[in-house]
Parts: structure tokens; sequence; C-alpha cells
């Protein structure tokens, strides 16, 4: 084997490590964050502990919360989620962190029902109309406590921290 040929098989060698261990880096990276993504999702909450980025996840729902979880679940996934996605723009907004774009539960509720009564009174409403260009139908088929637990769903899924209030 000739000098050529050495330095040859040594430059590829040495690319190929270089080319693994960045992909390495990326793939372990991107796992890491689909991870935290997906606990985010499922879970009431995470903590990170600080120690090598690990994070460490709890569930904290009683009974009542799961139930309200699931009736959410099943009335978005039936009338939201055709429009809608938790993190991004689909033909309406984003939803995650719906409930803090508005002055109050009530207000986002009226909302919902009635979308095209409401944008008169609420300056964030009519920038939503000027940003999508369209009302989203009204939802008056809901009653209050079936949007609570769509709304609830939602900060359930998005990580927020969800708390029911006892009567």
């Amino acid at each position: 084997m000739n000098n050529s040929t050495s330095l040859y098989i040594f430059i590829i060698t040495i690319g190929t490590i270089i080319i693994l261990s960045l992909s390495k880096i990326f793939f372990d990276e991107k796992m890491w964050i689909e991870k935290e993504e997906e606990v985010k999702g499922w879970y009431c909450g995470t903590v990170p502990t600080g120690i090598d980025g690990e994070i460490l996840v709890f569930d904290s729902l009683n009974i009542q919360q799961e139930e309200i979880v699931k009736i959410g679940k099943e009335l978005f996934e039936g009338n939201c989620a055709q429009c809608h996605a938790l993190n991004k723009k689909v033909v309406g907004s984003a939803l995650a962190g719906v409930s803090e774009r508005w002055e109050s539960e009530e207000q986002l509720i009226e909302f919902i029902k009635y979308p095209e009564q409401i944008i008169n009174k609420n300056k964030y409403a009519q920038e939503m109309y000027e940003e999508y260009g369209q009302f989203m139908p009204n939802h008056d088929f809901f009653d209050d406590e079936q949007l609570k637990s769509i709304l609830f769903y939602i900060k359930y899924r998005s990580g927020e921290k969800v708390y029911v209030e006892l009567n």
C-alpha cells in the first residue's frame, strides 16, 4: 500500500467518525426533545432536575379530574380537532395556552359559543378575525360544563397545571 492510499483511507475513516458523531449528537438531542414534548403533552407537569437535563414526571390527577379529561378529550376530538391543534395553527389557532389569552374563562366560553357576536366586544377576538379572515362556527350546542371539560383537557394536554374547583 502506498502513501496516497493510506492517506485516503485515513481521511475516509476520520470523515466517517465525524459524521457518525454528529449524527449521534443530533439523533440523541432530537430524541430528548421529542420525549420532552411527549411528556409535557400527557402529564400534569414536569420538573427539570437540573441533573443532565433529566426530567421528573408526575401525574396528579384525581378520579374526578381523570373523568373531566376523558370527557374533554372525546368532545375535543369530535368537535375541535378538525380545525385546531394544541401547538400549531391549522384552520384555527393553536390552543395551548388559550385560557391565558382571554380575560376570563366565561368570556372564552361565550366566544366559543358565539364568536361573531363577541368580535365587537373583545380586542383579542378582533385580532383573531383579522389574522384568520373568518369566524369560527357557533358552538352553542355545548353547555358550559362541556366547554369547561374541553378547556381542562387542552390545559392538561398542554402540560399546564390543572385543578378543579369543588362546589
